[in-house]
């Protein structure tokens, strides 16, 4: 997200991380959620969107739970 020469686009990281987090990276949700949760610069923050990205992943996302 911090690329050298390169525009920043949150929204262009945020689809990225949405298709890692439905191939059940977990953490790929977290960081969207905090994304969600502070804004960036291109970015409002959305307390609403984050909450519903920080619910437990192995929830969404079995495929990630511990064994």
């Amino acid at each position: 997200m911090n690329g050298t020469k390169i525009p920043q686009d949150t929204r262009r990281v945020l689809f990225y991380f949405q298709q890692a987090t439905d191939l059940g990276h977990s953490e790929s949700q977290m960081i969207s959620g905090y994304l969600y949760k502070v804004g960036a610069w291109d970015l409002k923050p959305d307390p609403l969107k984050a909450a519903e990205l920080f619910v437990c992943p192995s929830m969404t996302n079995p495929s990630d739970e511990i064994v």
